[in-house]
């Protein structure tokens, strides 16, 4: 995934770095399970064919590509990083060489990223708040807020630092790092929230990947 630094760490790399690992286990003690949401038609959300990430000078990055009713995740040389399976309210996230790393589940107020063993403790938790605001976390811990704002989103770390905003307008979505100069940015017809998670620092690609394609498919957490 891609760093406000522009970076690209290494794609082979399977799981959170230890910094900065994502979200997160369902919280105990509550009092009724959300309820479900309505089913999804095969590829519904999927606004592109091709989705690049590029830099500042135009080189591509990162490319998310519809690839029949699922997405792949390629890097700039158009190398394989993951491929994500779309089956309603399940996304199953495979690496390149084919293996089952992660599920996502849309359990309706979280989107919720198991890894591929089904270690609960590693899970990662997106969840919307009130007020707009989206957080990743594990278990107890909100390890990055991403701000709403008029223009996109505000991405804060964990103790409160501000690494960077993803703004949209004018036909783009720019990620800015925190000097505001433009590192990575889209003309493709996907969420802000979407190029927000695949360029939060620490995420392994193919867990970015999938929180993205999963606020393509289905939105946002209720």
């Amino acid at each position: 995934m891609l760093g406000f630094d522009g970076s690209t760490p290494d794609r082979r790399t399977p799981t959170l770095l230890a910094l900065f690992g994502l979200v997160a286990l369902v919280g105990a003690g509550c009092a009724s399970a959300p309820a479900a949401r309505g089913p999804v038609a095969p590829g519904a959300g999927i606004a592109f064919d091709v989705a690049k990430l590029e830099t500042d000078n135009g080189q591509t990055a990162l490319v998310l590509e519809r690839d029949g009713e699922g997405v792949r995740l390629l890097d700039g040389r158009r190398l394989l990083l993951a491929a994500y399976a779309i089956d309603g309210r399940t996304i199953t996230v495979r690496d390149a060489d084919d293996r089952i790393v992660g599920r996502i589940e849309d359990r309706g107020d979280a989107f919720v990223l198991t890894p591929g063993d089904g270690d609960a403790a590693r899970a990662l938790r997106l969840t919307r708040e009130p007020d707009g605001d989206l957080a990743l976390e594990r278990g107890e811990a909100v390890l990055f807020d991403l701000k709403a704002r008029e223009y996109g989103y505000k991405i804060v770390a964990a103790d409160g630092s501000e690494l960077g905003r993803v703004r949209a307008g004018d036909g783009r979505i720019a990620v800015r790092n925190e000097a505001r100069e433009t590192v990575r940015q889209t003309r493709a017809p996907m969420p802000a929230a979407g190029v927000a998670c695949l360029v939060l620092p620490g995420l392994a690609l193919a867990d970015a990947g999938g929180l993205s394609v999963a606020t393509v498919v289905w939105g946002l957490p209720e």
